[in-house]
């Protein structure tokens, strides 16, 4: 049973079964959640302002599920925020690794200083920076 099925179901998900979710279904599922708590919190919005205007009270069954599901919910919730401040975290953590592209230009820069003399690559380097300017504005050679 999938981590979504056994939320509509009712049935407990642990810390174990989140970590296997990726962030996107973690997204979806902490909206789901947060959902169903706020329905809850306009329930008992509800039930304590028709209690204060009619004195009716909510059947004391009733109240306590509802506070217990929302005690249950929130709880989940804030797993699955744990959950991916943690990913945030390990992600940050990480050191960034270079795009192909820089990658690219920081060996082509070690092979020149392993082929050419320093005025050589000074004067590569320089011509460059004028093609470069020449790319962004446009202009032709």
């Amino acid at each position: 049973m999938n981590v979504f099925a056994k939320y509509q179901n009712g049935k407990s998900i642990n810390s174990a079964e989140l970590s296997g979710l990726t962030e996107e279904e973690l997204l979806r599922l902490k909206e789901l959640v947060d959902e169903d708590l706020l329905h809850i919190g306009d329930q008992l919005l509800q039930v304590r302002q028709k209690a204060a205007t009619t004195q009716t009270y909510a059947d004391p069954d009733w109240y306590r599920r509802i506070i217990f599901a929302k005690k249950i919910k929130g709880g989940l919730s804030q797993k699955i925020q744990n959950e991916l401040r943690k990913r945030r975290k390990a992600r940050a953590e990480q050191p960034e690794r270079p795009s192909e592209q820089d990658a690219f230009i920081k060996g082509l820069l070690r092979a020149m200083d392993d082929v050419l003399s320093p005025a050589e690559k000074q004067e590569i380097i320089r011509r460059a920076h004028i093609i470069q300017k020449q790319i962004i504005t446009g202009e032709s050679r």
